[in-house]
């Protein structure tokens, strides 16, 4: 049954809630022509119904609009008391929708009950005895309750549907928050550290604090990367349905006992309906919340056969036919189809067979409400098993999206530090190290080295704030410049054309593995544009020990950026070449800052 939940698009709650209200105006009819009601008397009763409409066609109504609406139905409603006085079925069942609907609970529940007393005491005070009294009471409770649920479900369901991606948008921005109040106490820190050192003219502490934030950079975005996500929470079932299906089932039963004690007068009905309908509700509700074959067989068991046959040997056991809606109802959210509407329709057919037998025969129009009574029944229990699994299955979806936008920007925040910060760094221990080295260039390495220090803070806020942007011709322009400043030649060739963000990442990570585990003395960087296609190939002398290519971030990174379209290894002359392929991304377009989706396909890394 969960997966046909799951199939179950969210509008069909609201098709759910407009197919109730047209069964109960259709039974409201059928009753008022079975108790010889004018049909002009039937449609003045009618007048409440289009402001019922408007009532359940908006969920949410100003202040104004709530009062005015419930106004407009008690004057509608005490319409036909000036028109046709008392000649008409008195069943304020759209009053009680109009205050469940439109009223706070605090308010809606107490008058809901007046409403219910005073449809009970209207007759009795009209000489009419106790138990015909509890019809109009009965009815006006269930059908109050039936519409009001079916309004509140498909409400909760359409504000589910409608704000699981805000859910998820609020998470990455609480785990992007969390991160980043951890960085900026290590990374942050350590980034205004080597600033100032460089300014003091420490090269020697800066370089030595660069390379261990290096290291611990590397290790935080892998712990990142494979960090665990929150454990699923469990997700209850909402308690409307329940508490709807139980108070329904409740009425019911009292009214079907009460009835065929009235009837009949037969004491078996007592002796035997009260413990078969209390089983009968205990299955029902325990079918609700976790639906199995064997309850549905069991709620079948209590009550299908004290109707048909029982009541062949025992006629005022034919009252019991009252609820098998119930039973129908499950099979009906409890079996698959196309065996759950064969079942339906049998049962269907034996509740049909017992207005004839045993008699007395109802009139047609008898049988055509029994009939509609029938199906409302089964609807309700169709309808609030289905959408009460609904309701769970969206509830648990937004967690998983939730969970797994969270999971993303851990990814995503440790793509850029090792991306962004990887780079500056890198540069920073080696430039620094050239400087110690020629001190005649120390003066001017210091001041160059204390601003890219400096732009690497303004990246990292950037990283832990939201998305860095990186400038793909402004990467290949530095990287230029780092490799030229390691004594690397760099022969570097770029088209005409727009360049996708995502390529400037790449050129920064290639950049930096040349550096770091090669001992290259040419590095060639071509970036080729052709249509909406782009091709970055990054080529270097300096291999690094073979064999390295599956254990580390770096290309791993690469292939994210790329969207797997990367290919990385050793050339037959013994070069090691990179080859990245992107679709352009023109600046008018805008979107991810990264260019493309990380979809990765291999797994590399620069060890």
């Amino acid at each position: 049954m969960a997966a046909e939940a799951e199939d179950l698009p969210p509008r069909v709650a609201r098709w759910m809630m407009w197919a109730a209200l047209a069964l109960l105006i259709l039974v409201r009819l059928v009753s008022g022509v079975s108790e010889g009601v004018p049909w002009t008397h039937l449609l003045i009763t009618a007048a409440p119904y289009p402001a019922i409409v408007v009532i359940l066609a908006r969920p949410h109504h100003g202040a104004r609009a709530r009062f005015g609406l419930l106004a407009a139905v008690a004057v509608l409603y005490a319409l036909p008391f000036l028109l046709v006085g008392t000649e008409w079925s008195w069943l304020p069942w759209p009053l009680a929708v109009a205050v469940l609907c439109l009223l706070p609970g605090r308010a809606a529940w107490p008058l809901f009950g007046l409403i219910v007393l005073a449809a009970g005491a209207g007759v009795w005070l009209s000489g009419d005895g106790p138990l015909r009294a509890l019809q109009p009471a009965t009815a006006t409770a269930t059908d109050g309750l039936i519409l009001f649920s079916l309004y509140a479900l498909s409400d909760t369901i359409s504000r589910l549907h409608a704000t699981r991606e805000g859910l998820a948008r609020l998470a990455a921005a609480r785990e992007r928050s969390r991160l980043g109040g951890e960085l900026r106490e290590t990374v942050g820190r350590r980034l205004r550290v080597i600033a100032d050192r460089l300014e003091q003219g420490d090269v020697r502490d800066a370089v030595e604090i660069a390379r261990r934030t290096l290291a611990d950079i590397r290790a935080t975005a892998g712990e990142y990367r494979t960090a665990e996500s929150e454990k699923a929470r469990p997700v209850e079932s909402p308690r409307l349905p329940a508490l709807v299906l139980l108070a329904v089932l409740v009425i019911q039963s009292v009214k079907v006992l009460a009835s065929g004690m009235h009837n009949y007068g037969d004491p078996l009905l007592l002796i035997l309906g009260v413990p078969l309908v209390s089983a009968m509700i205990t299955l029902q509700m325990a079918q609700l919340r976790r639906p199995t074959r064997a309850k549905l067989a069991l709620i079948a068991l209590t009550i299908v056969p004290v109707a048909l046959p029982a009541s062949y040997l025992a006629p005022s056991l034919c009252t019991f036919m009252s609820l098998w809606g119930f039973c129908t109802g499950a099979v009906l959210a409890g079996v698959r189809p196309p065996r759950s509407w064969a079942l339906a329709l049998l049962l269907f057919a034996g509740y049909c067979s017992l207005f004839f037998y045993p008699p007395p025969v109802p009139s047609v129009p008898g049988i055509l409400a029994d009939t509609v009574s029938h199906v409302i029944l089964a609807w309700l229990v169709y309808s609030l098993t289905r959408l009460a699994g609904l309701v769970v299955l969206l509830k648990r979806a937004q967690h998983d999206l939730a969970r797994a936008a969270a999971a993303a920007e851990r990814v995503r925040i440790a793509r850029d530090l090792h991306d962004v910060l990887g780079f500056t760094l890198s540069a920073v221990a080696l430039r620094g190290e050239l400087a110690m080295q020629e001190p005649e260039r120390a003066e001017t390495e210091q001041a160059s080295l204390a601003t890219l220090v400096r732009q690497a803070l303004a990246e990292f806020r950037s990283i832990t704030g939201g998305r860095v942007r990186l400038r793909p011709r402004d990467e290949i322009a530095a990287a230029r410049q780092m490799l030229e400043t390691a004594g690397i030649r760099a022969d570097i060739t770029v088209d005409e054309g727009p360049l996708p963000d995502a390529l400037a990442a790449v050129v920064r990570e290639s950049v930096t593995n040349v550096l770091r585990h090669s001992t290259a003395r040419f590095c060639a960087i071509t970036v080729t544009v052709s249509g909406d296609a782009v091709r970055l190939r990054v080529v270097n002398d300096g291999v690094a020990t073979p064999g390295r290519l599956d254990g580390g971030s770096g290309l791993a990174g690469l292939a994210e950026r790329a969207g797997g379209r990367l290919s990385a290894g050793h050339l037959p002359d013994g070069r090691f070449e990179v080859v990245a392929e992107f679709r352009s991304d023109p600046a008018c377009l805008g979107g991810d800052a990264d260019g493309v989706d990380p979809v990765p396909r291999a797994q590399l890394g620069d060890g």
